[in-house]
This record gives C-alpha cells, sequence and structure tokens, in this order.
C-alpha cells in the first residue's frame, strides 16, 4: 500500500464495502454511497450545524493563539466591540475542552473579566444580552454558574468578524 493510498471497510446491516485509493476519491465513494443508500442521513446533514476543533482554529486563528498558557484570545490592534470579545474567549474555551487542553467546559463571569481585562459590569451585561440572544448557554449548579459558547454564538462571531474585516478592506 502507497503512502497515498487509503483502505476503509464499512459495515452496513448485511453489507460489507471496502473503499480503497487516494483520501479524496474514498471520501467520494463514502459520500456517494451514504446519499445513495442514507438518504434519511443526507437530509440530516444537510440540516445540522456544528463546528470542530478544527473549524474552531480555521476561522478564529487570527484571533485565538496557543501559547504555553494556554490557549486564549490574542486581538492585537484589532478592536472588537465588547460581546465579540467575550464570545472569542468562550470560543478559546470550547476549543481548549475539545483540545483536552482544559478539563472543564465553560468559564465563570470572573474568569471572563480576569481574562478578557473588561469590567465585572460590562462582563455582566453583556453576557445577559449574549444569553437573550442564544448566542450564550448559562447553565447553573450548586458549585456556581457557567457559561458556554453556542453553535449560533460561533456562527454570530464568524458573521460578525467577517462584516468587521469587509468594512475595514473598503
Amino acid at each position: 500500500m502507497s503512502e497515498e493510498e487509503l483502505t476503509l471497510t464499512l459495515y452496513y446491516k448485511d453489507l460489507k464495502l471496502e473503499f480503497k485509493g487516494s483520501p479524496s476519491s474514498v471520501l467520494r465513494s463514502l459520500n456517494e454511497f451514504i446519499a445513495k443508500e442514507l438518504p434519511a442521513y443526507d437530509l440530516a446533514k444537510r440540516i445540522s450545524m456544528s463546528y470542530s476543533a478544527q473549524d474552531l482554529v480555521n476561522l478564529f486563528s487570527e484571533y485565538i493563539k496557543d501559547t504555553p498558557e494556554g490557549i486564549s484570545v490574542w486581538l492585537g490592534n484589532k478592536k472588537l466591540a465588547d460581546k465579540q470579545i467575550i464570545s472569542l474567549q468562550l470560543i478559546a474555551n470550547k476549543l481548549a475542552y475539545e483540545l483536552g487542553r482544559i478539563k472543564k467546559f465553560g468559564l465563570t463571569s470572573s474568569e471572563i473579566y480576569e481574562l478578557t481585562n473588561l469590567k465585572p459590569k460590562t462582563v455582566s451585561s453583556r453576557l445577559s444580552e449574549l444569553t437573550k440572544l442564544g448566542y450564550v448557554i448559562k447553565e447553573s449548579d450548586e458549585k456556581g454558574t457557567l457559561y458556554k459558547i453556542s453553535t449560533q454564538g460561533i456562527q454570530w462571531v464568524k458573521d460578525a468578524i467577517k462584516k468587521k474585516e469587509e468594512r475595514a478592506s473598503i
């Protein structure tokens, strides 16, 4: 088997399929099988929305950096709104969690203001707004309250940053 050849064996019900070839041709063959044999899966895939760790890195690599101190937001000379800064910090937390760099998914409001250098009142107000919009999920238990970025929140930050960059390039 060459370095560029991939072999994938798939078992589906009483069927055994084996795909061999380049990674792209195996992926194409697998997608064709799924689209033809599993139309319900294909429909669900079209409406599903989620962001993998790789997606987050690709989308936010200009704003989120992996340093010896951990994964954190680096704005440099970029100016963003407080809601965007808080959301990016929550995205950095999600990314660090998904990469296994931290054990806790979610941040407290005090952690957010320490990490962002925003005033506690500002953080509290913006978190309330972000939660009402559905961009942030608030989870409370006996240990306290954690804030997590939602999928809709990731999409909102992505779109907001893209619009800001487009306006800056004009």
